[in-house]
């Protein structure tokens, strides 16, 4: 299912096929949109593996590294020159372990998170330029705004968002739409979805432990 097969399903369900419509074409794929981000967060986001924000350059000139503000979390991290795992941990962990940025160079082993928002620290210092090639969990890298885009969630999960599209729909302050008993029973319907499919997501992703890092 596409976006635009969403907005029709969902004007069938809000009774609003007949122009002119209560809710604008604009308006529904905005609440799509918002529907979508809301279970990709409720969910800690989208695995991915592969897109141009699982890989992070690094070099020789500093030990810190960006990471895209769409990563909730971070699951996994391997080094691209050794092909070794890089450990995160937080900040917090670094007495525990012994370690201190002393900027003497060495091959990877930690990636130290939570020092700076959508940043993370190398150590040891780096000796040679490469990159780091993470697995995350992440929110939606594009907006849907109208009949062009695509859903990244799953496609079991799409019928779903019409939960929070109605909720949305039905929280519009017009008199011919404004309905606070509807929207707080879609909205009720649409959490419980979303905490089901976090558990789900969760037996299945369990190991190892992710360590968010303080994105969005």
């Amino acid at each position: 299912m596409e976006p635009h097969d969403l907005l029709r399903q969902a004007r069938l369900e809000l009774f609003d096929t007949a122009r002119p419509y209560l809710w604008s074409d604009g308006e529904l794929y905005s609440y799509i949109n918002d529907a979508q981000v809301r279970f990709a967060r409720g969910t800690w986001g989208i695995s991915d593996a592969s897109s141009s924000i699982t890989t992070v350059p690094y070099t020789t000139a500093s030990d810190w590294v960006t990471l895209d503000r769409s990563i909730l979390r971070i699951r996994g991290v391997n080094d691209s020159v050794t092909g070794a795992i890089v450990k995160r941990i937080k900040y917090e962990d670094m007495e525990t372990l012994g370690i201190r940025f002393d900027l003497q160079p060495g091959r990877l082993r930690y990636l130290v998170v939570g020092m700076e928002r959508n940043k993370a620290r190398l150590h040891p210092f780096p000796e040679s330029d490469g990159s780091l090639s993470l697995i995350v969990d992440r929110m939606p890298l594009t907006i849907i705004e109208g009949c062009g885009g695509s859903f990244e969630i799953d496609a079991h999960h799409h019928v779903n968002l019409l939960l929070w599209v109605k909720a949305r729909a039905y929280s519009k302050e017009d008199t011919e739409t404004f309905n606070k008993g509807k929207a707080s029973e879609f909205a009720t319907l649409f959490d419980a979805y979303v905490s089901d499919s976090r558990i789900e997501k969760e037996r299945n992703v369990h190991t190892p432990r992710g360590i968010p890092y303080g994105g969005i």
